[in-house]
């Protein structure tokens, strides 16, 4: 980094970095797209399962009476829109699991083939950084599938109350 960089510009050259390193490889932009794709229909299927959990108290809301028009069973819908967070989700966090795999052995090759062990280069990331995003980021997604998971079995076995009931 230059000495006159302000954090910002650090910050803003490293992203640049990282987005090139996802760019130059086939592979990773695959999964990079498979993730975002899985994260957004995730996103958008848990906003229909609680459209549908919690209708009579949103349908007054001019873009919940919109998008439900046709339902009519709120309790099958509603399931139907959890398997389809669970199954995204699991493809998703598999994705941003393998992604954040390969982002760390990428960075770790990088620092290894440019020989700079010290701050005064921009792209140079300590190892024990590295590492730990690594973690985090698997934590992260394992945690996350496994509350779908979860939710999705709570609402098989009925332990989530019917759309339109009482939550007391």
């Amino acid at each position: 980094t230059h000495k006159m960089m302000y954090p910002n510009q650090v910050r803003s050259g490293r992203k640049t970095y990282i987005r090139n390193l996802y760019r130059e490889d086939a592979s990773a932009r695959l999964v990079r797209r498979v993730g975002l794709i899985g994260s957004w229909i995730s996103v958008m299927a848990f906003a229909v399962a609680l459209g549908n959990q919690f209708y009579t108290e949103l349908r007054h809301l001019p873009f919940i009476s919109r998008l439900y028009v046709m339902a009519t069973n709120y309790l099958t819908t509603r399931d139907l829109a959890l398997w389809v967070v669970m199954i995204s989700v699991i493809v998703a966090g598999l994705a941003w699991i393998w992604l954040a795999k390969w982002l760390h052995d990428r960075l770790l090759a990088e620092n290894e083939a440019t020989g700079i062990q010290s701050a005064t280069d921009l792209y140079w990331t300590p190892e024990g950084v590295i590492h730990q995003r690594l973690w985090l980021k698997i934590l992260l997604q394992v945690l996350l599938i496994v509350g779908c998971v979860l939710l999705l079995l709570a609402a098989l076995n009925g332990a989530l109350p019917d759309p339109g009931q009482a939550w007391i």
